[in-house]
């Protein structure tokens, strides 16, 4: 089993619509990133693994008035763009390219987190296995 050990300044482990937006903001802010996803898709809920439309502020246009802002916004924006039927295999490729093509952001799907070790209140490492091939990604340092 190969092991490695990674620095970032920043782990997120679980690629939701969250995690996924905590992810680039992080990295657009700067810091060198890894987004750690257990699934092969991004989005969480709203992946064409569970199918769950998001929402958001103006509730499906309940809300006229209301809307979503900053990333959430500019994915949905490039998913009425491109994805007029709205599928969502296509919306999965979208937040891929998000993800994917976003600089100091290092993506991992079909990755699970395995244990984490801390120091007094603060997560020092991750240790992260692939589930495709079955390989030990390895620990993932947290620096500052």
């Amino acid at each position: 089993m190969r092991i490695t050990e990674l620095h970032y300044q920043l782990v997120v482990v679980g690629g939701g619509m969250s995690g996924t937006i905590a992810a680039i903001t992080a990295a657009r802010k700067g810091l060198k990133t890894a987004l750690i996803q257990n699934r092969p898709v991004l989005g969480g809920n709203a992946s064409s693994e569970i199918r769950m439309h998001i929402c958001g502020a103006d509730n499906h246009a309940q809300r006229p008035n209301a809307r979503e802002t900053g990333i959430l916004e500019e994915m949905l924006l490039e998913n009425k763009y491109r994805n007029p039927a709205n599928s969502f295999e296509v919306f999965d490729l979208i937040l891929w390219e998000k993800a994917h093509y976003q600089s100091n952001l290092d993506l991992y799907l079909n990755a699970q987190m395995v244990n984490a070790s801390r120091t007094n209140d603060r997560i020092e490492f991750v240790d992260v296995d692939q589930l495709t091939n079955e390989n030990s990604i390895g620990s993932m340092a947290i620096t500052l």
